[in-house]
């Protein structure tokens, strides 16, 4: 998860191209500001991990324990739902200023990946919603709370795997502005596509490099998972 952060880094910062101007921007008036999107985006993917994993461990840990992961737990979602709405809010501002060429704005959740993406906040925050007042304050009874628990855990890998699930399609979608197909440059059948790798705009290639990675974290957090549902059955 940290190569994928410096992965996105170089992708604003080294490729002016890549983004609105490069660099991030806080600014509503600032067309650098859409950057501030993906940026936090990953960073509450880095804190759904954190909290995802919290509960990983070899064996059953003793109550005291437990607490403290719990808590961990709720921590990282709640700062991940602060980093998600610093986000939305960031392509929200970029989509209200008016487009230097011809005083054109940018319509809002127009594209699939806005779609799921608006779904998957709005199920973390009810989920965060839930297991605050059921597990955290302890609101319910203990029969509820046995009752919540396999739907919470079941909406929470819904929402974990549909975030990377929406950062991938957010790159795709960004890459389709930023020309990754080297079509104009084929004379003959791409046959052989692995000799166009250099055709290929480096930054397309450090997109397909970020994509590669949250997926890859993902599928590592899939196995990690499975590991520890085994242990403590």
């Amino acid at each position: 998860i940290l190569l994928a952060t410096i992965t996105y880094t170089s992708w604003v910062y080294v490729h002016n191209s890549a983004m609105s101007g490069g660099g991030v921007s806080f600014d509503y008036n600032d067309p650098k500001v859409f950057n501030a999107h993906p940026l936090f985006m990953l960073l509450t993917f880095v804190f759904m991990t954190l909290g995802r994993t919290a509960f990983v461990h070899p064996l059953n840990p003793p109550p005291s324990r437990r607490k403290t992961l719990k808590s961990l737990h709720g921590l990282t979602f709640l700062i991940a739902i602060a980093l998600s709405s610093v986000a939305l809010w960031a392509v929200w501002a970029s989509h209200d200023q008016p487009h230097p060429q011809g005083n054109k704005y940018i319509s809002n959740l127009y594209s699939l990946h806005s779609w799921v993406g608006i779904g998957m906040f709005s199920l973390m925050l009810g989920n965060f919603l839930i297991g605050s007042g059921a597990f955290g304050l302890q609101l319910v009874s203990p029969e509820i709370r046995a009752a919540l628990m396999p739907f919470h855990r079941l909406l929470g890998n819904v929402i974990y795997y549909g975030w990377g699930a929406t950062i991938l399609l957010g790159i795709q979608e960004k890459e389709g502005f930023q020309g990754c197909d080297y079509s104009s440059k084929l004379t003959e059948p791409d046959v052989n596509p692995a000799q166009h790798y250099g055709d290929i705009p480096e930054v397309c290639r450090q997109s397909h490099g970020l994509g590669i990675e949250v997926l890859a974290v993902a599928i590592l957090v899939a196995i990690a998972s499975m590991k520890d549902d085994k242990v403590t059955k």
